[in-house]
């Protein structure tokens, strides 16, 4: 079996995205090294919360997750962007150990940071990024940082909506 791959897992907080954490903190040739929330589809702090919240439910407490300032306006509705608070009041989520607090994320954290981080801390072994959101963050990464690109082993990403002529609005709906 090959050695796990150290993973970074970039979401914006569907119920989807969320449960992917479960998923592949469970898939041997994964390690998560961190995850970072794109306020996307979310409101990235309660997304951040919840994303904490899951990694201590399954003893993954001392992975760091921050929220991306990459961003700007959010174009997508409050009917996509509340899964997030709605997966918060999950009994499950909130049963083990609530006398201890969630730990806060870093707020505006770059990825190419978080990369940095990940690859210098894994004796520059490069970086699989897991993207389950808009792409944002890592375009900016390519653009500020010249040395990204070489940081990183592949990129999978899960691709959001599709527009045609036959499909104007997408294929979500």
């Amino acid at each position: 079996m090959n050695e796990p791959q150290n993973t970074i897992i970039i979401h914006d907080g569907a119920t989807d995205e969320l449960m992917s954490i479960l998923f592949a903190a469970s898939m041997p040739n994964i390690t998560i090294k961190g995850i970072m929330v794109l306020n996307a589809d979310c409101q990235g702090y309660p997304t951040s919360n919840v994303s904490s919240k899951l990694l201590d439910l399954i003893d993954l407490k001392d992975i760091p997750v921050t929220v991306s300032g990459a961003r700007g306006w959010n174009a997508f509705p409050w009917t996509y962007r509340q899964y997030s608070l709605m997966v918060d009041l999950f009994p499950i989520v909130n049963q083990y150990k609530s006398n201890i607090p969630v730990p806060e994320p870093k707020m505006d954290y770059p990825l190419e940071k978080m990369v940095d981080k990940v690859y210098y801390e894994g004796g520059n072994s490069p970086v699989t990024l897991l993207c389950l959101s808009p792409v944002t963050d890592i375009a900016k990464a390519l653009k500020n940082d010249p040395d990204f690109a070489s940081k990183i082993s592949e990129i999978v990403w899960m691709g959001g909506v599709y527009i045609t002529k036959e499909t104007p609005f997408g294929n979500i709906d």
